[in-house]
């Protein structure tokens, strides 16, 4: 498998050899909603091509976009950074990509409680 997400492709040969068999390679089709506020976050992904956008609803039911994560980040930690596992915010594809990682959530904790390489490369704190 390539490493089209610079996060994966930052970790060591031994840490990704770790967690490869836990990773599927999903499509990211255009416009689909990934999470919505409140949402349970049971996967992290990491784009290989395209790009998200993280939106914040308004009172008036406007979104605004907050954040755009493409190859360099991952999609759904935020939800575990504030310390729950619920989506603040809404997630959806504005660039198609045919590789997208997903990695269990608790796989990724796992990772995050080993700091490890891929506590590092995502530069993420967790709260408890």
């Amino acid at each position: 498998m390539t490493n089209e997400n610079h996060l994966l492709a930052a970790l060591s040969a031994s840490s990704f050899k770790r967690i490869k068999p836990l990773l599927d390679v999903m499509p990211m089709t255009l416009k689909v909603v990934l999470h919505k506020p409140g949402d349970p976050v049971d996967h992290v992904l990491s784009p290989g091509g395209g790009f998200c956008s993280v939106l914040t609803v308004l009172t008036d039911g406007s979104m605004v976009e907050v954040l755009t994560i493409g190859r360099e980040g991952m999609v759904g930690i935020s939800a575990m950074v504030n310390g729950g596992a619920r989506e603040p915010s809404t997630t959806m594809v504005q660039a198609a990509s045919d590789i997208c990682y997903r990695m269990p959530t608790g796989v990724f904790e796992a990772e995050m409680d080993r700091r490890g390489d891929s506590a590092r490369s995502s530069n993420v704190t967790r709260t408890r």
